[in-house]
């Protein structure tokens, strides 16, 4: 309905206005990076003045560049390619990084991917689903985690519910692992305790 009417890209800057605001208030004091990942609607993507409202945003409350992903769903890329490679190193260049999500979902090409300059490639949860039961489905995640390598891009695995899988996905070399085996999702002040709570035990170990 939002994407129909328009009003996701008021959606879109609200939550992004929000995680800057949000950024500021809890983690720019604390001098260690950090990363929020936000996503993008395609409508939004597609405003003329996209790039120059997100830069402006981030700047004016401080965020540090590198600081702030951008999530982007293939349907991007099937849209308009060379517009979508532009917008991306358009951000690049004003500090964000960009990240391809529901990897594996839908229409996942891989001739997409060979193209388009992202930081970041979000395999689906649909690839742990199940897996437990063979080999293929790890051999598959394994050759991904590999190819997001040679293109010098980095994987999150998403949607993962069991320590087994956080530790195939550790010895398959996967960056990031993210899933109800860490945390349900969590209101603003639960979130920021959870944060310090795993720098404390990083600390430790």
């Amino acid at each position: 309905l939002f994407e129909r009417n328009g009003f996701i890209v008021r959606l879109d800057r609200y939550m992004f206005e929000s995680s800057c605001r949000f950024y500021r208030d809890n983690f720019i004091s604390e001098g260690e990076p950090f990363v929020i990942s936000v996503n993008v609607s395609r409508k939004g993507l597609w405003q003329s003045d996209f790039v120059d409202w997100y830069t402006e945003t981030k700047n004016r409350y401080g965020v540090p560049n590198g600081c702030i992903e951008l999530e982007f769903t293939e349907d991007f890329v099937i849209e308009d390619k060379e517009m979508f490679i532009d917008t991306v190193r358009q951000l690049h260049e004003n500090g964000f990084l960009c990240s391809l999500d529901d990897f594996g979902a839908g229409q996942s090409s891989l001739n997409v991917l060979k193209d388009i300059p992202v930081d970041i490639l979000k395999l689906d949860m649909l690839f742990f689903r199940g897996i437990q039961q063979g080999e293929r489905g790890w051999k598959l995640v394994k050759s991904v985690i590999e190819m997001a390598k040679v293109l010098s891009m980095k994987t999150v695995s998403e949607g993962v519910e069991s320590p087994e899988q956080v530790a195939m996905l550790k010895q398959l070399g996967c960056d990031y692992i993210q899933g109800y085996v860490f945390s349900k999702p969590l209101c603003e002040r639960e979130f920021i305790d959870f944060v310090k709570h795993w720098r404390y035990q990083e600390g430790k170990d």
